[in-house]
C-alpha cells in the first residue's frame, strides 16, 4: 500500500528564527553548585574547589594535571585584549 501525501490542513510548519544565537548553557560546580570556571578529571568546579582538587594531587601517584578554564562567552573581557 503506497503512502499518500498528508492533506493540506493536516500538515503543520515550524519556523526557526536562525537569527537568533542560542543560549549558552551553563555549567555548575559538582562540589557547591557555583558556576563552573574549571574542567578537571572530577569533572567541571568552580575556581575555589578546582584549585583545591589540583593542590591535593599526590605527586608520586601518576600523571599530574592543572584545571582547564572553560570558555565562557558570557564572561568579561580581560583588560589586555
Amino acid at each position: 500500500m503506497a503512502e499518500t501525501p498528508p492533506r493540506e490542513e493536516d500538515r503543520t510548519e515550524t519556523f526557526v528564527d536562525l537569527t537568533d544565537t542560542p543560549e549558552t548553557k551553563r555549567h555548575r560546580c559538582t562540589a557547591c553548585e557555583l558556576p563552573a570556571v574549571f574542567m578537571t578529571p572530577y569533572g567541571v568546579a568552580c575556581n575555589k574547589h578546582a584549585w583545591i582538587a589540583a593542590s591535593k594531587q599526590d605527586s608520586m601517584e601518576g600523571d599530574s594535571w592543572i584545571p582547564i578554564l572553560i570558555d565562557r562567552p558570557d564572561a568579561s573581557r580581560p583588560i589586555d585584549e
